[in-house]
């Protein structure tokens, strides 16, 4: 191979195994005093990104010359390898242009803008405040600048969120170019400095379609709709960038009639404004078109439009389409997990959430607070105390979480411990202690927690109200609840269902009626207590009655479905069953299939009682045992019914 190919070899190399090959084959080409030859390789390896071949090289020369060192300092840099690359910096016999503008660059690129500060003399005399990074100490004691360097401490600035400075260097540079002054308003734009931001704008002498699509994306993320319309109107020229952006706009607004017309008359589309367009669909509720989009005209789906097709499915309870999704892309990013994640906790489906979560790896604060949760609320305390303990970092939300794991499992004792470790302690997880007293039945001890607290919101005070009810101590809790500032719906049901827990009916009830609102909760607990004092017949009219103003929850279909078992009116529990899943959407669990089988079995109809059942795979045991013992009575069929 000659000279001349081996060079040119080098030169159009852009990937490392094909530099190691092209290394070997043009050895016999290549001598340490090469100097040209050697500056070549280290260059490739640079470019490749193997800043450590490009040392071997570079050591092994018999003598280099300017270019050498700033080849070799430029591989340091581009590999982000910064202490290498100022250890080639300081190690340098001369100094050119090109060396310090290097440097400046890796260092405003790496964001070291919070080393400490030190000579910058320029700028100490104008009582600049805040920390000085190495890339202004290097900037500084530069012999000369050019353009380029300015503008690259001018972007370092920008990117690191220091707009005032950003100013200040903008105002004292010797020239500027349009690339300086996007460079300084794109810092107005993403500090939030609008006002700033507009009036440089309309000093730009010459303005190019980034400018204002700077302007214009500034206006569309801080919802200045009117705004960023007016400036869309005014644009001599509108390119996808700025139709994209304008889709943004529209669609956290909420006018996805005008975002379709703009998307619509889009000459050209890319993956982004389809995904712009897909999401203005899904934010504001226009599930329908949304997937008609995702599966009729994406060209393709890539992580950010799937991500969003699986929150949507996931938020409108379409667990399996979500799931199907997820499956089905060929790349996930940590954002498609998160939101599979959320969408399975949403949906209150354990199992997979917890497959899910240990496939991850890492968890946010958020994902295992949420999933500690989701474990307790499905009585699975061990498993949320484990995801506790694998927590990185605890904070008070995740630490009264799991206050209210131990609460809801009747460990005491372990409640306390976590309430006294909390890094803070504020009204939620001291209403917590209180709840998990007076859960338990030890009022005295609620009584200490709820005088100790330094203030108390209405969920203090209607869990004490509530304390004092459902262990007997009536007068207590009248007492209570005259002196609580104000009540709400949970106050109003605690109390009520206190009373009716200890037989009470006739004061629940009237507290019943009484309510200035209601809610499913509300109406449940009034079933339950009615139930729980025989009062079977309460039952039905209190059914007849929140059918007509609130959605039943499948607490109250299972009230309903022992109320039909006690009276033996078989016909109205088939309805009733029935109208659950049909009319309401609610999947029967396994209670209420053993409160059909104890329908059934009460009302003699033995053989519909031990046919399977299909369960949607519900298991049934335990509870449902209580229904089977009817079946000795004598058996006859619906037929007749």
């Amino acid at each position: 191979m000659e000279r001349e190919e081996g060079i040119r070899l080098m030169q159009s190399c852009h990937s490392l195994t094909r530099a190691k090959d092209i290394h070997i084959r043009i050895q016999h080409l290549h001598t340490p005093g090469d100097v040209f030859f050697s500056n070549k390789l280290i260059e490739m390896y640079g470019r490749c990104g193997c800043p450590q071949r490009a040392r071997k090289i570079f050591n092994a020369m018999d003598a280099r010359n300017s270019f050498t060192w700033e080849l070799m300092l430029a591989a340091y840099a581009r590999d982000r390898q910064l202490e290498n690359a100022r250890g080639i910096f300081d190690a340098m016999p001369e100094r050119l242009l090109f060396s310090w503008t290097v440097m400046v660059s890796a260092y405003a690129q790496s964001g070291h803008l919070d080393e400490a500060k030190r000579v910058f003399d320029a700028m100490e005399t104008r009582n600049l405040n805040g920390h000085i990074p190495i890339a202004k100490k290097i900037f500084s004691i530069m012999p000369q600048r050019n353009l380029i360097t300015w503008s690259t401490m001018l972007a370092a600035l920008a990117q690191n969120g220091n707009a005032d400075q950003a100013k200040y260097l903008f105002d004292n540079m010797p020239e500027r170019n349009l690339v300086c002054w996007n460079t300084l308003l794109s810092a107005y734009a993403q500090n939030g400095h609008l006002v700033e931001a507009a009036k440089l704008f309309h000093e730009i002498p010459l303005r190019c379609p980034v400018s204002w699509n700077v302007m214009l994306g500034a206006y569309a993320e801080h919802g200045f709709v009117e705004e960023a319309q007016e400036l869309f109107a005014e644009m001599p020229v509108r390119n996808l960038v700025s139709s994209t952006a304008m889709l943004g706009v529209y669609a956290h607004s909420g006018r996805v009639a005008e975002a379709k017309a703009l998307f619509d008359g889009l000459p050209e589309r890319d993956m982004v404004a389809n995904t712009a367009m897909l999401s203005s669909f899904a934010a504001n509720g226009f599930a329908d078109e949304a997937e008609l989009m995702f599966v009729k005209s994406l060209p393709q789906w890539d992580a950010v439009s799937s991500n969003v097709m699986i929150g949507l499915y996931a938020w409108h309870g379409r667990i399996d389409d979500a799931k199907r999704v997820f499956e089905d892309m060929p790349q996930r990013d940590s954002k498609s997990s998160d939101t599979m994640l959320a969408g399975l906790i949403h949906a209150q489906d354990v199992d997979e959430a917890k497959v899910l979560l240990q496939e991850m790896p890492h968890w946010s604060l958020i994902q295992a607070t949420e999933m500690l949760k989701l474990f307790s609320s499905a009585s699975r305390f061990d498993e949320a105390k484990l995801v506790f303990d694998a927590m990185a970092e605890h904070d008070s939300i995740s630490g009264t979480a799991m206050l209210a794991a131990y609460t809801a499992s009747g460990d005491l004792a372990h409640a306390k411990e976590s309430f006294d470790a909390l890094p803070e302690q504020d009204i939620v997880s001291w209403s917590a202690l209180l709840s998990a007293y007076a859960r338990a039945g030890h009022v005295e001890e609620a009584k200490c927690v709820f005088d100790t607290m330094p203030e108390r919101d209405t969920v203090a005070w209607s869990s004490m109200a509530a304390a004092y009810a459902q262990n007997g101590h009536l007068l207590e809790s009248s007492v209570l609840l005259r002196e609580m500032p104000e009540w709400d719906i949970v106050s109003w049901t605690a109390v009520l269902a206190g009373y009716g827990q200890n037989g009470h009916i006739g004061v629940a009830k009237r507290m019943f009626d009484g309510m200035p609102s209601r809610d499913s909760v509300a109406w449940s607990a009034m079933l339950v207590v009615s139930a729980l004092n025989g009062r079977f017949d309460q039952v039905f009219r209190v059914v007849d009655e929140m059918v007509t103003v609130e959605r039943p929850d499948p607490v109250c279909f299972i009230v309903h479905l022992l109320a039909c078992a006690h009276f033996g009116r078989v016909y109205a529990g088939r309805c009733c069953f029935v109208s659950m899943s049909q009319d309401y959407g609610l999947k029967p669990a396994k209670q209420h299939f053993s409160c059909m089988v104890d329908l059934l079995s009460r009302g003699g109809y033995q053989l519909q009682a031990t046919q399977p059942w299909d369960t949607g795979g519900q298991e049934c045991d335990g509870f449902e045992s209580k229904g089977l013992g009817w079946l000795r009575a004598p058996g006859k069929h619906l037929s007749g019914e």
